[in-house]
């Protein structure tokens, strides 16, 4: 009997041990949720808006079969253009804007935060478009600040007024540095930062330099930045940059015209820069660009946002291999060629350490005294598949740090449950051995 009892107190011991080493804790069976914005340019279909409704729904779709898990999205962010005709009139601007929220609606449900900006072919003051300046989403997981077309202006003929929309820009990102906003903020524009020879026939970008220099202040201070453009679908204007499917990442760099010339240098990038996805028409002028229509994903977490690129049949490039714009006369003299490939998904880590300047000596205060910039590029975005399940373990684990009293309490029920059962085991056993 003695020995009976023994090997139960052991089995049960053991089974207590094991319960208590391996159990994880309730909230680690439960992936986070994320915010899901999905984001587009350029509705411009040459063959009307019903049409262009059952392209861009396609690539919806596209990014469906791929995200199977997206029902529903939080926001639409969408960098203008509603109407191919130029110029337009407000009614073809709204009634390219409805299309666009047709396709959205059919694919995603009704209910989603949209900020829909301003294109060159669009009337100021239609309805649908949002106001320049602060769009964020009303639940704070991410900002917005809108920049339109006629803020940052086709030609940029308006050197003055793209200095004051810079100079509200920096204001908007100031005060996130001061609330310590960690999650990222979306800058979406029509127009594209980063010099190309639009900037040298058109004046399109000629003092990007402005906005460059605000983004890029606040995203020293540890900012999560993402800037979204369009416009450049056209000439091949981006074709050296990856056509239509253009994007950047902290420790690439990027061509900033050099105010007042049209020559361009090239500038340190410490935020996200990527075309949001045309969907209208990307023409093809030169040999081997990539003119495929798509539309972006952004997944965020708590720690991280996932990016990704799609067309009608998923995954896309986030970022393709660019080629010599030689249709307009481009030259290795102008600038290099950026044949970089940026496959989807892309996972950019949220840096926490937000860092606010001293006001009288104007340098970064920081219990780190690490700037964004300095970052390794491996530590702050990653991809693979292996890199996407690593991220979402951490960022369960992160979620549930502040759970750590709860699943303490957790192991213990867990363990007190399985020494009482099996205690109730043996001492049923033992009783039924002695009325034997």
């Amino acid at each position: 009997m003695k020995r009976i009892i023994n090997r139960l107190i052991y089995a049960v011991v053991t089974t207590a041990l094991v319960f208590g080493f391996t159990a994880q804790p309730i909230g680690a069976f439960a992936a986070e949720t994320p915010t899901v914005v999905i984001a587009g340019s350029d509705f411009q279909c040459s063959e009307g808006n019903e049409v262009g409704a059952v392209v861009l729904s396609s690539v919806f779709k596209g990014m469906k079969g791929v995200e199977s898990g997206v029902s529903t999205i939080d926001g639409l962010l969408f960098c203008g253009d509603y109407d191919i005709d130029l110029p337009s009139t407000a009614p073809d601007t709204e009634e390219g804007i409805e299309y666009v929220h047709k396709a959205v609606k059919e694919n995603f449900g009704e209910n989603y935060h949209s900020v829909m900006i301003k294109g060159n072919h669009d009337i100021v003051g239609s309805k649908g478009l949002a106001k320049s300046g602060a769009n964020d989403h009303p639940n704070g997981k991410y900002g917005v600040f809108a920049i339109n077309e006629s803020d940052y202006m086709w030609h940029n003929s308006n050197p003055e007024l793209i200095r004051a929309t810079a100079t509200n820009l920096e204001k908007y990102l100031d005060e996130k540095v001061k609330s310590q906003f960690t999650a990222p903020i979306f800058v979406i524009s029509h127009l594209p930062l980063h010099f190309s020879i639009r900037t040298v026939n058109d004046g399109d970008t000629a003092y990007a330099e402005y906005l460059y220099d605000a983004l890029y202040s606040a995203a020293e201070k540890g900012l999560n930045i993402i800037f979204l453009y369009g416009h450049d679908h056209s000439n091949g204007w981006d074709d050296y940059l990856g056509g239509s499917a253009v994007y950047l990442q902290r420790g690439d760099t990027i061509n900033i015209a050099n105010i007042p010339d049209r020559k361009c240098s090239a500038r340190p990038l410490n935020f996200t820069y990527m075309n949001a996805g045309f969907t209208g028409y990307y023409n093809k002028e030169n040999n081997g660009a990539d003119a495929t229509l798509t539309t972006s994903m952004f997944k965020i977490y708590s720690d991280r946002v996932e990016i990704a690129r799609y067309d009608r049949f998923g995954y896309h490039s986030l970022k393709s291999e660019g080629v010599r714009n030689t249709y307009k006369n481009e030259t290795d003299s102008d600038y290099a060629v950026n044949k970089d490939v940026y496959d989807s998904p892309q996972i950019l880590r949220l840096n926490k350490d937000i860092r606010q300047a001293d006001d009288e000596t104007g340098s970064i205060q920081s219990e780190q005294a690490v700037t964004v910039s300095s970052q390794a590029q491996d530590d702050v975005y990653e991809n693979t598949d292996s890199a996407v399940s690593s991220a979402v373990s951490e960022a369960d684990t992160d979620a549930n740090v502040g759970d750590s009293d709860g699943s303490a309490v957790i192991y213990i029920i867990i363990a007190v449950a399985v020494v009482l059962a099996g205690g109730a085991v043996a001492v049923f056993i033992i009783l039924k051995r002695k009325k034997k």
